[in-house]
């Protein structure tokens, strides 16, 4: 009997099991990437320097993904289910020559403008040091273009939920640039970071190749076959514009932040991003994975008109995301300094900037909580093609985000500009929810809610017993107590979890049987 179960489960949650190990690989050596940064770049002006150059590419290396998904698959799931296999395929060589151009031109583009680029970044610079990161930029510029393929065929292979090489791909890239920044032939670390971003660019390119190569019909490219869809090839370029410049727009806050924080001082730069992306293993565990594996799916139900199966999908996957991303969300928190400590205080990172990085990590980590619950009610938007809304949306919760930054750095310092992106993500969760509600009249019912209340009590329960555990035991926090606290947090969480949703269960089959 429990090996039935067991096998259902696995079939089930295949996909995201797929996924979930997948992100736990490229979040690992993610860390070890900023763990690298901060012991051989330390948190001072030279990974100031390095930031600003990495800004622009590491823009691209996110923003390509989130805007060629939603463009390639809801189009080729659409014309496959009306036109057959054929006329997709035709769809998909277009697209795919259009957007190679589009990689192109962007690279010329920041060939172009890269000393312009340098100056917005770093109003905080001197000189040499503006010449310095152009420098740097200029190295990683073909990691812009290898980055740009890699994830142009991975959104092709996400249609055939094919998803461990595309996440995979983070984490080759982050594998090849630690090697190149400890062991690249040139006594620069600056240097040989900039020749890690490139190499590990094109490291990722090579992951996603053979498969993408596999799937490909054969003689796709002996022949231009003219398309049903030719005709309106220009709701492509519509789409593609507005979800970029709905992107474009969301980073720009991104752009600001960076720029903001080297004016505030020395090192602060430095102590936003190593918070940042430590917090943001949150949203990439949860809410990426899961909104991933649903977006093919989700895509499909809307273009049948399924909308109650769509609505279905939809609060499985907030509710998968709510699982996972609340308490780790909580123990983040709790073990910020710790674990903080045992990430990057090494080499040139100091355990004053642990402390200033721990600070600033609850900011972010509320923040990325937030976004994680977005990331499914975004699949919903996306797989409408309705590009306007995610322009209009990202407007909003932009202007609120500098509102904020302005206000706030005045007053809290640097910490304003984390504090800022907690409010505005919190309007762009509201604003989603609105839109869902208006597109298939999403709705949560009773059920659903008793279980959202439970993993709440779970997580608040396990944040307890932490909190008391540590009054009375009070040790050094170290990778000990990182480790048993850690695993006493856990089994607290799931031990409510599991006794909670059993007497819920209890309770209802009773019900039922009365």
């Amino acid at each position: 009997m429990y090996y039935n179960k067991i096998v259902n489960f696995f079939r089930t949650y295949q996909n995201y099991l797929v996924v979930f190990i997948s992100l736990i690989f490229s979040t690992l050596t993610g860390y070890l990437r900023q763990t690298s940064i901060a012991y051989v770049l330390g948190a001072g002006k030279t990974t100031d320097i390095f930031l600003v150059s990495y800004a622009i590419p590491e823009f691209v290396f996110i923003a390509l993904p989130i805007i060629l998904t939603p463009v390639i698959i809801p189009f080729f799931i659409r014309l496959r289910q009306k036109f057959g296999e054929e006329t997709a395929w035709s769809f998909a060589k277009k697209i795919f020559i259009f957007f190679v151009i589009i990689i192109l031109v962007l690279v010329f583009i920041n060939f172009v403008a890269s000393s312009v680029f340098i100056r917005w970044l770093s109003p905080g610079f001197e000189k040499f040091e503006h010449i310095q990161a152009g420098q740097l930029f200029n190295l990683m510029l073909p990691g812009i273009f290898f980055m740009g393929l890699a994830s142009l065929m991975g959104a092709f292979l996400q249609i055939f939920r094919k998803f461990a090489r595309p996440i995979l791909m983070t984490a080759v890239y982050n594998v090849v640039f630690i090697i190149c920044l400890f062991m690249f032939p040139d006594k620069d670390a600056l240097v040989r970071a900039g020749w890690g971003v490139t190499l590990g660019a094109l490291a990722a390119f090579l992951l996603q190749l053979p498969l993408f190569l596999k799937l490909l019909p054969s003689g796709i490219f002996n022949h231009w076959q003219e398309s049903t869809f030719n005709g309106n090839f220009s709701k492509v370029y519509k789409l593609t514009i507005w979800i970029a410049a709905g992107y474009l727009t969301h980073h720009t806050i991104l752009f600001i932040d960076r720029a903001m924080a080297t004016s505030t001082g020395e090192g602060n730069a430095s102590i936003l991003s190593f918070a940042y992306h430590l917090a943001l293993t949150i949203g990439q565990l949860s809410g990426l994975a899961v909104s991933m594996v649903i977006f093919p799916d989700i895509s499909e139900k809307l273009s049948e008109s399924l909308f109650e199966k769509a609505n279905q999908y939809l609060v499985k996957a907030l509710k998968l995301v709510f699982m996972f991303s609340l308490p780790v969300s909580f123990g983040l928190i709790l073990f910020r300094l710790p674990v903080t400590k045992l990430l990057f205080e090494h080499g040139a990172f100091g355990s004053n900037t642990t402390n200033l990085v721990g600070n600033t990590l609850i900011y972010y980590t509320i923040s990325v909580f937030v976004d994680s619950l977005c990331q499914p009610l975004w699949r919903t938007v996306y797989a409408w093609q309705k590009g306007s809304v995610v322009f209009y949306v990202n407007l909003v919760q932009t202007f609120i985000r500098l509102a904020a930054n302005f206000i706030l750095v005045k007053n809290i310092g640097y910490n304003g500009i984390a504090l800022s992106a907690v409010l505005g993500l919190l309007v762009q969760f509201v604003l989603l929810v609105i839109i869902a509600r208006r597109q298939f009249a999403f709705k949560i019912n009773l059920v659903d809610v008793k279980e959202f209340g439970t993993v709440i009590f779970a997580s608040v329960f396990a944040m307890v017993v932490i909190l008391w555990g540590e009054m009375i035991w009070n040790r050094e926090q170290n990778i000990f107590f990182l480790i048993l606290y850690g695993s006493i947090f856990v089994i607290s969480y799931l031990f409510v979890l599991l006794v909670i949703n059993k007497l819920l269960k209890h309770k209802i089959l009773k019900g039922m049987s009365q």
